[in-house]
């Protein structure tokens, strides 16, 4: 098996791309060019969402971090009784469900800080910044901006 994991990590390496693969492969793992972490239901709990997010941006990249739930799955935390849950899993089912800041949830968890992506400065999380809407209006900018930079060449 670590053989698999060895040649898989360095496959991923040399071509780039994607490569899907459980919490296991962040144990260590000291990789550039990680840029988003994709998590495929809750989480285990804070602790390991910080630990195998934290892989990401190692070169000084900006990473996104984004945890895809069924309906069903998101309506379950909403009812989950927090005295059903140990602390660090109640930590993670506020992060998933809050509404202010995720940093802010995060740190106040980890750090006992409870810093907000304002103090801290650099970008927003999506509770802060807009989320989705935020991202989809800079890729519209980033494609306006392109396009005008390639008439321009065009004209010349």
């Amino acid at each position: 098996m670590v053989d698999e994991k060895d040649t898989a990590v360095k496959r991923w390496l040399a071509e780039e791309g994607f490569i899907a693969a459980t919490g296991a492969l962040g144990t260590g793992g000291d990789y550039a060019g990680i840029v988003y972490a994709v998590h495929i239901g809750v989480p285990y709990g804070m602790i390991d969402f910080v630990q195998e997010t934290g892989r990401g941006g190692r070169a000084g990249e900006e990473v996104d971090w984004i945890i895809l739930l069924e309906d069903s799955e998101y309506q379950r935390l909403e009812r989950q009784d927090a005295a059903e849950l140990t602390i660090d899993k109640l930590a993670m089912q506020q992060f998933i469900l809050t509404r202010d800041c995720r940093r802010f949830a995060i740190s106040a968890y980890l750090d006992k800080e409870g810093q907000t992506c304002e103090e801290v400065g650099g970008r927003l999380c999506d509770c802060c910044g807009g989320g989705v809407s935020d991202w989809t209006a800079g890729q519209v900018r980033l494609a306006q901006e392109v396009q005008r930079f390639e008439e321009l060449m065009i004209d010349d």
